[in-house]
């Protein structure tokens, strides 16, 4: 009896330190528990946050065909002084001065290349918007990708999606390259910032179960598809651009009725609105009333902390601890990869042949169908072999483009078809490894670490921008470094844990001991005033 009652009495000066990993648990479970894994408010989100996906490809991809090549002639007219009969010389390329019976007749007068005269000494000026674009996003994705940490998704998402609109918008009223230029960047920009946390902030809201199938849908392939279509029905370049602006514009007012992701909040010791967004989802979703008291008995645990160090994690954080480091690199690594893969292949889908609308919509409905198959692959077999699936495929796709073209087959529907099916392999990987990466970093840097790998798929396309370049070596060239670089990004994906129907994590753990930074703060926080308290009670006796 008097042994109980002395560990009672120890158990009050030295009550248990509720460890991190509990804490991780019980917010998973509570706000699913709250909201559902999936309901009306996440179909919402998917709706208004991830299906405006495809207006981003219209803004990305577009520049396919509104700065694709273009063929052009020099064309004379005069009169024969000896036959006196109206004569037309035609000739291709041809840079010398204009006469003044010369003219420049375009094969494709609806580009921006034909409307502003980008050609002999201004034809580098198309690479240079093109490179404009692929440097805002990466620009936006580093913003982004750490404001989403530091301040938080919604505000993220929404500015830069109305950045994107309203630069693509404008972009369509220019009145010359130059104007063109900067509009790009902040196009890029915008859809950098919109790309590097848009996933975050959807696999926030919804159970594990769905996190595949949300992750993995076909907003991509869709906007693909659709684009095809819409340059098949206004091909003029400044009425793709002035479409893609008015349509962005309903999802840009749905976005207003969102809320703070609840993990984000609660991470950040926002627990008031934490608990006014979960009672609010849960009311739209027809779920009775949460347990609130159990959400403010979790952040007590850890408000302070999580206070103090929430503005401390940024892309350094990434590089210092032990357990991100090497995954940053990797991730990286192949992020930067399927940049340049997937962009270097789109920049040029107009050198293939067949009609480039039918090309770029055979290629999103490709990427539509075999999200099936992505759906499918990482349920049966997980995130890490699906990615591996995918690199695989885009090698084996590409090394035979490389091989036919080395060995003379003529460019024709062959080739094309091994060019869209190496672009659909990126289908399968891209979707696996973009839930990869949400789900093997902790909420306190997630959106800094996917901010990082969306910066460095940026970076890979604008490498890809140069594509006018690297393609004038020789057209199977591009096709041959990708092959090799989904080599090497399969045997470093190899070496990564798998992380499906795993519980998304929440902190940060230490390099040393794999205790988290917070706990460990915390835990000598705690022990310091438990000695101050003891200390004061023996002043009192």
């Amino acid at each position: 009896m008097e042994t109980s009652k002395k560990t009672e009495d120890e158990n009050q000066l030295h009550p248990i330190i509720p460890t991190k990993k509990s804490v991780t648990t019980s917010y998973q479970e509570l706000i699913i528990s709250s909201i559902g894994e999936i309901g009306r408010w996440q179909y919402f989100i998917i709706f208004t946050i991830m299906l405006p996906k495809f207006l981003i490809c219209w803004s990305m991809v577009s520049v396919s065909f509104t700065l694709g090549k273009t063929e052009w002639w020099k064309v004379t007219t005069g009169i024969d002084p000896k036959t006196n009969v109206s004569t037309t010389i035609r000739l291709f390329k041809d840079c010398s001065p204009l006469g003044e019976n010369d003219t420049i007749v375009y094969g494709n007068t609806n580009t921006i290349t034909s409307e502003f005269g980008l050609i002999c000494d201004k034809a580098a000026i198309p690479t240079l918007i093109k490179t404009m674009q692929m440097v805002g996003l990466v620009i936006g994705s580093a913003i982004n990708g750490q404001l989403g940490d530091w301040i938080g998704r919604r505000k993220c998402i929404i500015g830069s999606f109305l950045l994107n609109i309203s630069a693509i918008f404008i972009e369509s009223f220019s009145t010359s390259w130059q104007m063109v230029v900067v509009l790009r960047f902040l196009v890029g920009l915008g859809m950098g910032g919109y790309q590097a946390i848009t996933t975050v902030y959807a696999l926030e809201f919804v159970g594990t179960s769905w996190r595949t199938i949300i992750g993995s849908f076909p907003y991509w392939g869709f906007g693909t598809i659709s684009l095809g279509g819409l340059y098949y029905v206004a091909p003029y370049w400044r009425n793709m651009y002035l479409v893609t602006g008015l349509v962005g514009l309903p999802f840009l007012i749905l976005m207003l009725f969102t809320t703070e992701s609840v993990r984000w909040l609660l991470i950040h010791g926002k627990t008031d609105e934490a608990i006014t967004s979960i009672n609010k989802i849960a009311k739209f979703n027809k779920r009775r009333k949460p347990d609130v008291s159990q959400f403010e008995e979790a952040a007590k645990r850890e408000e302070s902390e999580m206070k103090l160090n929430a503005m401390k994690y940024n892309y350094a954080t990434l590089f210092r601890m032990k357990s991100t480091r090497m995954k940053t690199v990797l991730f990286g690594f192949c992020w930067l990869t399927l940049g340049f893969s997937y962009y270097v292949f789109i920049f040029g889908v107009t050198l293939l042949s067949g009609h480039p609308a039918l090309n770029m919509a055979l290629t999103g409905l490709g990427n539509t169908l075999i999200s099936v198959l992505v759906w499918g692959l990482n349920k049966k077999f997980g995130r890490r072999r699906a990615t591996m699936v995918g690199y695989m495929a885009t090698v084996t796709f590409s090394l035979l483009f490389v091989i036919f073209r080395l060995a003379t087959v003529s460019m024709g529907s062959a080739m094309t078809g091994l060019a869209i099916a190496s672009v659909w392999c990126f289908s399968i990987t891209w979707p696996s490894i973009a839930i990869f990466t949400v789900e093997i970093f902790p909420t306190t840097v997630r959106s800094s670490a996917y901010g990082f790998v969306s910066i460095m798929a940026r970076i890979g396309g604008v490498v890809a921008a140069q594509s006018d370049f690297i393609y004038a070596v020789a057209i199977y060239f591009p096709y041959l470094i990708v092959g090799v670089l989904c080599i090497i990004c399969t045997i470093g994906v190899f070496q990564l844990p798998e992380t499906i129907n795993e519980d998304l994590q929440d902190i940060l753990h230490s390099e040393s001991d794999g205790v988290s930074t917070d706990e460990s703060s915390a835990s000598e926080q705690y022990e310091e005033d438990t000695k101050n308290n003891e200390k004061s009670e023996i002043l009192k006796v």
